[in-house]
């Protein structure tokens, strides 16, 4: 499974975070769940590599984030609007942005001002980075 095509989002009914597939349904759209609804479809691969749709999940539309592709140190997969920890304990926000085509991280907590100026690209080079929480459960 690609882990680009993959989304998180944080469930209106228990507040539980889930990761799937997003499908966004607009208003007036045939078989709505609500109008405006953003929903996470979880699934489950197989050993055969075929995918099964499981469970669908409204989720809240301000915490739908796109999987960056990459893992932190622990192996948590980073996605938009995740707060990140680096090695020093500073807090930075994963976004995208369109202009760069590519995840980036700004700072938004940390003693050194030099890094505040600024977001910065993330890669491979996640070593030292470690998912702390999300932006929309308000941890920054």
């Amino acid at each position: 499974m690609k882990e680009e095509l993959l989304f998180c989002g944080k469930c209106i009914d228990g507040g539980r975070w889930v990761i799937g597939f997003h499908v966004a349904i607009t208003k007036g759209a045939w078989l709505s769940p609500a109008q405006n609804a953003h929903n996470i479809t979880e699934f489950k691969e197989l050993e055969n590599g075929e995918i099964i749709l499981t469970e669908m999940h409204e989720v809240h539309a301000e915490s739908v984030g796109r999987c960056t592709g990459l893992h932190d140190k622990n192996g948590t997969l980073i996605f938009e609007g995740h707060v990140l920890s680096d090695m020093v304990g500073d807090k930075a926000k994963v976004f995208y942005k369109q202009s760069q085509c590519a995840f980036m991280a700004e700072y938004v907590e940390c003693g050194n001002p030099e890094k505040m100026q600024g977001a910065f690209r993330i890669g491979k080079q996640c070593t030292g980075i470690e998912v702390i929480g999300h932006t929309y459960d308000g941890i920054i």
